[in-house]
């Protein structure tokens, strides 16, 4: 006959052990054992038990943590550097971007879809600066008849947007740490944020001017790597980089302020590269 209300302790090797249990977190359980007569305080790892079953009914079980991480959404801020053609700014380069750095915002979330592969997407806005002097060089450059004496106006940013998805693979370094690769394709649309004006002068002094508005969309692929460090239970600040690489078909319209327009089209390598914070809600 039991003299006493009994707690149970299952343990992962299958063995049951009938206990009084002291008390329990997710590290550890100390028990009083029935089988020794001086009810001396015990301890076993939460490592080596499946589950405890208290007098009262209650189950508690303990698993493992994972050894790869799960999902998350969170935000990732930074700088926007651009990369190749898009950052030369060479008036004697037809190829040039003229592109300076500018800050972006990326919306993320991520899931997992088996051990160490995951699922990415994220949505991301920012702005890329003109460098203007090596602009107006180059527009001056494409005259060969020599009829223009001078270039001046005032340049419009880049405003853009990507939309990226693909898998990833993530690990857990540690308790602490979380570090993902992601794989992405990735597309993208850009424009200006509003008219460039651009005022031609000839050799006779008469100033032409022309509104001219610029917009395309690309598609291209995108590699990061974030790595998380875990605040608490759910919550983790990280740094990331991340490289996009796009093809896009611009498409461009200069309006003369005497009525005239004209449409043409040029494709553009917008290349870039993030570096940032992230922060990030796991679970």
């Amino acid at each position: 006959m039991e003299l006493l209300a009994q707690d149970k302790i299952f343990l992962k090797s299958g063995d049951t052990l009938s206990v009084i249990i002291a008390q329990h977190d997710d590290q550890s359980v100390s028990y009083t054992s029935y089988d020794d007569p001086e009810f001396n305080t015990q301890s076993l790892s939460t490592d080596q038990i499946t589950k405890i079953q208290l007098n009262n009914g209650k189950v508690i079980n303990f698993k493992k943590p994972s050894k790869y991480p799960g999902y998350y959404v969170g935000i990732y801020f930074g700088e926007g550097v651009p990369v190749g053609d898009f950052a030369h700014a060479e008036a004697n380069d037809e190829r040039s971007g003229f592109a300076e750095s500018k800050p972006f915002l990326s919306f993320e979330g991520r899931m997992r879809v088996f051990r160490f592969i995951g699922a990415q997407a994220d949505v991301s806005v920012g702005t890329f600066g003109v460098d203007s002097g090596p602009y107006f060089e180059y527009e001056n450059k494409t005259d060969t008849s020599g009829n223009i004496q001078s270039i001046s106006g005032k340049l419009s940013d880049y405003r853009y947007g990507t939309f990226s998805i693909g898998p990833d693979l993530g690990f857990n370094l540690g308790k602490k740490f979380k570090v993902f690769f992601p794989v992405q394709l990735s597309l993208i649309s850009i424009s200006n944020k509003g008219d460039d004006q651009i005022n031609y002068t000839d050799i006779n002094n008469i100033t032409t001017t022309i509104y001219r508005s610029s917009r395309g969309t690309g598609a291209g692929i995108a590699i990061g790597l974030k790595l998380d460090y875990l605040l608490g239970k759910h919550f983790g600040l990280g740094i990331s980089a991340k490289a996009q690489d796009y093809e896009v078909a611009m498409k461009v319209q200069e309006r003369y302020v005497g009525g005239t327009n004209i449409d043409y089209q040029w494709n553009q390598s917008v290349s870039f590269f993030y570096a940032g914070l992230n922060l990030h809600y796991h679970f």
